[in-house]
């Protein structure tokens, strides 16, 4: 099929020819607004959750998500705007818990309620890797590729209860 039969065929019908639907607004609903106070069973969950030891966090850190305890490694991407010796918060927690009590959730678990701190130990570079590519014209060429890494470690997991 040419090409000239192909444009008319799929430019042949002009804005006219296409039906008009009325379109539907519907009334946006208000989200509900985040409690600034935390209810009596939040606080009591959260107490619970205080009383434990070990805790461990489910959270994301540039759209991936990592399971850690405290003062664990978590080698993530390179991430240059930190330098090293430089405290983040994470605010993306997924979940925490210890060995009694979980808390998760809906995606995250709000800031208010719990506070994740990390330090930047490292910018690591992994060994190069060099493959061969073989082009059909006989040449042979080498591809290089170096990965970065940022490595930080989880220096607080904190409950706040109040």
């Amino acid at each position: 099929m040419s090409t000239q039969r192909l444009f008319k065929r799929l430019y042949s019908k002009t804005i006219a020819d296409y039906p008009v639907y009325p379109q539907v607004h519907q009334q946006l609903q208000p989200r509900p607004a985040i409690p600034k106070t935390k209810s009596p069973e939040t606080k009591k969950a959260l107490e619970l959750l205080d009383s434990g030891k070990n805790f461990y966090a489910t959270f994301e850190l540039k759209q991936r998500p990592y399971h850690a305890a405290l003062n664990d490694i978590i080698i993530t991407m390179r991430m240059n705007d930190l330098k090293i010796g430089d405290v983040i918060e994470l605010d993306r927690i997924r979940e925490i818990g210890n060995e009694s009590f979980v808390l998760k959730g809906n995606p995250y678990i709000l800031p208010d309620y719990c506070t994740l701190k990390a330090v930047v130990v490292e910018h690591a570079s992994a060994k190069e890797i060099e493959r061969k590519h073989w082009k059909k014209s006989g040449l042979t060429k080498y591809v290089r590729n170096q990965t970065h890494h940022t490595i930080l470690r989880l220096s607080e997991i904190k409950i706040n209860k109040d």
